[in-house]
């Protein structure tokens, strides 16, 4: 779909085998799209009565049977936004051909703890721990924080821990990319499965321990293929 221009989050069906949804980062209308693994347009859905505010992020998970997808709205380039949120919806379904709006079941607002701004574009859900993971973008060593999944109203994020054994941009980063080189080794998406956190930035991948995450984590070496903001784990294994 021409008009999913600037993919800021992407996740797997828990409907459907090879089937992805994404949607555009700040800037645009409110819009779910659904793809297939070939990159093939399944449809638009518009989220109802919302504005897209700095949507950054797209999760999955499924409660008694029925698969959400979860919305960040957590992006915060300036460091100005006192609060952020994320909403949750039904994950529609791509057979549906007519109606294709869907609304909020919930809907947590939220700020970091001790009135911090932070600019945040890696969430995911960890469902066996029933919370929602953030990682936050523009500070070194970026700040893991949790969120509970099914809270309801203003709530206040609980730090974690600091990733310290995440890289930062070297000399050669901005070098070779002036101008661009200093954002090469911020995290811009990250996803659960089970009990592995994997991460990306615009130029590795790292993949975690959620039973020990103060671990180091294993690093996978990727081509530089610009500007990577998402990744999403299959739903049918591992990979």
């Amino acid at each position: 779909n021409k008009r999913l221009a600037e993919s800021s989050g992407l996740s797997s069906s828990n409907r459907y085998d090879q089937v992805l949804w994404s949607m555009n980062d700040s800037g645009n209308a409110p819009e779910l799209f659904a793809l297939n693994t070939q990159g093939d347009d399944l449809g638009t859905w518009t989220l109802g009565e919302t504005v897209q505010s700095d949507w950054e992020a797209l999760s999955d998970f499924v409660l008694d049977g029925q698969p959400y997808l979860l919305i960040a709205d957590v992006g915060d380039n300036f460091r100005w936004k006192p609060v952020h949120s994320l909403i949750v919806v039904k994950e529609p379904d791509v057979g549906q051909q007519e109606g294709r709006t869907i609304s909020e079941e919930w809907r947590i607002d939220f700020s970091y703890p001790d009135g911090v701004f932070r600019d945040c574009e890696a969430v995911a859900v960890d469902q066996s721990r029933d919370r929602v993971l953030l990682l936050t973008k523009r500070v070194h060593p970026p700040e893991l924080y949790s969120l509970p999944l099914r809270g309801s109203g203003f709530m206040v994020a609980k730090k974690i821990t600091d990733l310290l054994h995440l890289p930062r941009a070297t000399y050669s980063d901005l070098e070779e990319e002036p101008g661009i080189g200093e954002f090469r080794r911020m995290v811009t998406g990250m996803d659960i499965y089970k009990n592995d956190l994997i991460l990306t930035t615009y130029q590795d991948l790292f993949l975690y321990n959620l039973s020990s995450i103060e671990e180091p984590p294993q690093k996978i070496s990727m081509p530089r293929i610009g500007q990577r903001e998402a990744i999403s784990f299959k739903r049918d294994s591992n990979s």
